[in-house]
């Protein structure tokens, strides 16, 4: 019975520490399971064949002796010479035999063993059947007894050789059986059925034996599988394995824990990892770190900072504790990873951020600071020209006067326009941003702000087409901020809307509650990939034809922020050259009560 254990290969995967692993046990010689079992054992026997041979020999001379007298002299004395003969000649083979060891094969040193047991089992096998026939009664008892102890001591002794015990033990057994035959039936089966046991139980101490060997070998084939592994492992990860006993102290470290640290791995056993880190145990940290190993709990990516010779760094431990079958603590075990390079990152990205938020902050503190002082003079002009304009004070000397305050006050209301747009952008950066929320009807505010847009529209020669489906709609929500939102959206599409095109704007509901104010022209349309960026403050579509609308890129900024503050949206649609669909989107929770608008017979429209 032999095994062979064979190298695991791994196939269909890209190659990985495991391949190289297994790729080194596989060019190492395949492990024949039998050479190595049954090697030992041979190398053993034929160590002490020299001494087991010489009590043999001295069993035969005491045998002799006792026989002496009573037994034919001449047969006796040829049984002692071939018994003699033959022990020193299997103690000439064995010399011989031990001399090319190294050479010869199991199965050749197996075969030489055999020949040497039948060999020297050989005078044992003709005992009884030389004497046991013309021996006393009594003798006949020291012959069968010792054919017997021999087979049984010969098959202990060569065990772990069960051919070569089974091969010694069978010849005597088999010879003492078939001698007594004749004389007594009886006695012959006592005899076999004792070479039958002597044989089983050779044989199933060798099963029992040879596949623990054979589980042994696995086992230590694994452990082989996982140096390598580890090996492997060490050499091409920047991560290190680290363990600790109960007290705390490391009590293994990887190479290249040592390699980072620059110290000698002896050197750190012993040593707590905060002492081999080089850190206080006052550090933050480390402290935090030292409270859960105390209290046996899993360490999860715990980030320490390291003094080494070369500098500060900073280290990711994770770990667990040990526990022993009956629940006592071991220590810890667990890896640690450089993470100096990613710390650094995360620190430098953090400064970043803050300089960029107190930027910000600095911002839009100046822009809300500037505006506010802006609208008080700008009141004043816009005020005072209205006044000019309209003459309110009489007509003018020169006719012209009029037209020019009528400029001065559309540009002051633009500019008080971008200024509010301004404030609301800084508000919403400062999180001041805040509602006033009451009932309002969504369908009348659209109206509203529909006729705010006319004279904007008259100017551009752009139509305004209302198409509602509802002739009622309240919502809760901030009526001046809605009316802010709609008004941004109806004004871009008026602007980038070509002369005699038309705006539609209808209020809509969706089969989920929500409502909408959708706004639709057939101006220049917007591409898919700018689309996201218009939202953002200062932002503009690009910079020839859209610039040439003027504007700070603020209106939907504001607008989305705004829809956003009520929960709901502004959502943008659009195809160049073909027109945008813009549409104020409010959730459902703000949606009180829809009146549909009907036809002339009745049914909703």
């Amino acid at each position: 019975m032999e095994a062979r254990l064979v190298p695991l290969k791994l196939t269909g995967v890209p190659e990985t520490a495991v391949d190289l692993a297994y790729a080194d046990l596989a060019a190492l010689p395949d492990v024949d399971m039998a050479e190595v079992y049954h090697r030992a054992p041979l190398n053993d026997l034929s160590r002490a064949a020299p001494w087991l041979l010489g009590v043999n020999m001295l069993i035969a001379l005491v045998f002799a002796w006792l026989g002496y007298g009573l037994l034919s002299t001449a047969p006796l004395l040829w049984w002692l010479g071939a018994a003699v003969a033959a022990c020193l000649w299997a103690i000439q083979s064995g010399y011989q035999q031990r001399k090319r060891a190294s050479t010869a094969s199991v199965a050749e040193a197996r075969s030489h063993a055999i020949f040497i047991a039948s060999l020297v089992g050989g005078p044992w096998a003709a005992c009884p059947a030389l004497f046991l026939a013309d021996a006393s009664a009594d003798f006949r008892i020291v012959i069968v007894a010792m054919t017997m102890g021999a087979a049984g001591l010969g098959a202990i002794a060569l065990a772990r050789l069960p051919w070569v015990a089974l091969t010694y033990s069978s010849l005597l057994t088999a010879s003492l059986s078939l001698t007594l035959l004749p004389l007594s039936m009886k006695s012959a089966i006592i005899v076999l059925a004792y070479g039958i046991a002597v044989a089983l139980v050779v044989t199933l101490s060798y099963r029992r034996e040879y596949k623990y060997a054979g589980q042994l070998m696995e086992s230590s084939r694994q452990a082989e599988i996982i140096a390598l592994l580890l090996r492997e492992f060490e050499a091409g990860s920047s991560d290190w394995i680290w363990e600790t006993g109960p007290d705390g102290r490391l009590s293994y470290v990887s190479d290249r824990m040592a390699q980072v640290l620059e110290r000698e791995r002896d050197r750190l056993l012993g040593a707590t990892l905060m002492q081999a880190a080089g850190r206080a145990r006052r550090a933050g940290t480390w402290r935090q770190m030292a409270q859960k190993m105390a209290a046996q709990e899993i360490l999860r990516e715990i980030l320490v900072p390291v003094s080494t010779r070369n500098g500060a760094m900073w280290w990711q431990i994770t770990a667990r504790p040990l526990f022993a079958a009956d629940g006592s603590f071991r220590g810890y075990r667990g890896v640690g990873k450089d993470v100096t390079v990613r710390r650094q990152s995360e620190i430098n990205v953090l400064k970043a951020k803050q300089a960029a938020e107190r930027e910000s902050k600095t911002k839009s503190e100046f822009l809300a600071v500037m505006s506010h002082e802006l609208r008080t003079p700008l009141n004043s002009i816009v005020g005072f020209s209205e006044i000019l304009a309209e003459e309110r004070q009489g007509p003018h000397a020169n006719p012209d006067y009029a037209e020019y305050a009528k400029s001065i006050h559309q540009s002051g209301r633009h500019l008080t326009s971008l200024i509010n747009d301004i404030l609301d952008i800084t508000r919403f950066e400062r999180g001041s941003m805040s509602l006033v929320e009451q009932e309002v009807d969504i369908v009348e505010l659209a109206e509203v702000c529909l006729k705010m847009c006319r004279q904007a529209a008259e100017e551009t020669r752009v139509g305004l087409v209302e198409n509602h489906a509802f002739t009622q709609l309240e919502v809760v929500g901030d009526i001046t901020r809605l009316r802010q939102v709609l008004i941004n959206l109806m004004t871009n599409a008026i602007k980038f809307s070509p002369p005699d095109s038309s705006v539609e704007v209808k209020v809509e509901r969706f089969a989920d509650g929500r409502v909408a104010v959708a706004v639709i022209d057939t101006g220049i349309g917007i591409e898919a990939a700018k689309l996201e960026r218009i939202f953002e403050p200062f932002a503009q579509v690009d910079g020839g034809l859209s610039r040439s609308f003027g504007g700070l890129g603020l209106g939907l900024a504001v607008a989305r922020r705004m829809a956003r503050l009520h929960g709901g949206d502004v959502v943008i649609t659009s195809r160049p050259g073909v027109g945008t669909t813009a549409r104020l989107v409010l959730p459902a929770n703000r949606v009180l009560a829809a009146t549909p608008r009907r036809d002339s017979a009745g049914q909703a429209a």
